[in-house]
């Protein structure tokens, strides 16, 4: 039961990357 830290780790990770790479095709979309 010592996985849940690491799979939510990576999914914190994952959901930060695709925020930013939204981010920067909104902003480059004008």
């Amino acid at each position: 039961m010592g996985h849940i830290h690491m799979i939510l780790a990576i999914v914190l990770v994952i959901a930060g990357l695709t925020y930013g790479v939204v981010a920067l095709l909104r902003r480059r979309r004008r």
